[in-house]
């Protein structure tokens, strides 16, 4: 059965007629919505719009006709193709931002390059220096004269470490291509450490077994200050003649400590005719030293004394500022220059 309504034509079905289905109701709204939308557009589909366009001279003017719809799709095709230009643009200027970005992080990164490979050349400067000096002290902890340039393996021809090439490239790899000389060097100095594990243990064993010998030997400073006439012929400042000097004269400060500079025995104690004292001590493997020029004295006659303690304290110097010691090194009875012993191990 149809019923017309507003223009509209509406199929009733007797069957439903008095159903109240709210299902069946809710059907018929939404086909009623669907052809009204279908109506909607078949109206907008036949609107057209006219684009004239009037020259300035006598020319007949010309008409275009363009439906809505198709304006509407040009419409949308250009305001996308202007988003999606303007999201291109966008990014291929971020990206050439994150290029000069990564152009300025290449310059740092070889100019920081450039100093990490001055820095390892000065590794190696400095590890070449340390590598002969242990070789000297292994070759002297095994009672050779010289270094064992066998023990770096550095013997045979020397061959610049420029000229060292990587035997593990193959066949296959660009032959530009190649390692900074300062990954051997790291390799290099890597290598030698390993092997003078050893030889520093071996070292280390022979000075341990000479501990007490350095121990007992005279190499202390007796009083902090300077040496002014050394060991050896020097001349007389006030007669201008020359004589042979036993010792050393180390000025400092009046009052300053005096100390033992090896375990021993006081063997001799006595006073100058200038009032200041003199001591003696007697040493381990023949060793004696001699210290002249003290106001006080702080032990007696074979006391023990161990190394650095004080046995007295400087005197001053007749008209004069400073006080003056007058050291001596003895090897059984003969002298011996002091200055070796003082610069050869300091405590």
């Amino acid at each position: 059965m149809k019923k017309k309504k507003n223009n509209r034509v509406y199929i009733i079905d007797p069957s439903h007629k008095n159903s109240g289905n709210i299902f069946y109701r809710l059907s018929q709204k939404i086909k009623m919505a669907i052809e009204d939308a279908r109506r909607f557009i078949r109206i907008k589909k036949a609107e057209r719009l006219t684009l004239m366009l009037v020259p300035h001279n006598d020319a007949k003017a010309k008409n275009f006709h363009i439906s809505n719809f198709t304006f509407s799709i040009i419409i949308i095709v250009f305001t996308s193709i202007v988003v999606i230009s303007s999201v291109l643009i966008i990014n291929h200027t971020s990206t050439i931002h994150q290029v000069d970005k990564l152009k300025i992080s290449q310059k740092d990164a070889k100019i920081q390059f450039k100093k990490i490979r001055e820095e390892v050349q000065g590794m190696e400067t400095a590890f070449s220096s340390i590598r002969s000096r242990l070789s000297h002290l292994y070759a002297l902890s095994q009672g050779k004269d010289t270094g064992d340039q066998t023990l770096f393996g550095q013997g045979g021809v020397s061959v610049p470490i420029e000229s060292v090439k990587n035997t593990e490239i193959t066949e296959t790899e660009v032959s530009d291509e190649h390692i900074p000389q300062e990954v051997f060097m790291l390799n290099r100095m890597l290598d030698d450490m390993q092997l003078s594990e050893k030889p520093l243990k071996e070292i280390e064993k022979y000075l341990q077994k000479r501990s007490k010998i350095i121990q007992n030997t005279p190499t202390l400073w007796p009083v902090p200050g300077y040496i002014v006439n050394p060991y050896g012929y020097i001349r007389n400042t006030e007669t201008m003649k020359t004589f042979f000097n036993d010792g050393v004269d180390i000025v400092a400060s009046p009052g300053a400590k005096i100390v033992a500079t090896a375990p021993g025995i006081i063997t001799d104690i006595k006073k100058d005719t200038d009032r200041s004292w003199t001591i003696r001590v007697r040493h381990n493997y023949g060793y004696e030293t001699y210290y002249k020029g003290l106001d006080r004295i702080t032990v007696n006659l074979d006391d023990k004394v161990v190394k650095g303690e004080v046995v007295g304290f400087l005197a001053k110097k007749l008209n004069q500022d400073e006080g003056i010691l007058h050291y001596r090194i003895y090897v059984g009875i003969d002298t011996q220059n002091p200055l070796p012993y003082l610069s050869y191990i300091p405590n």
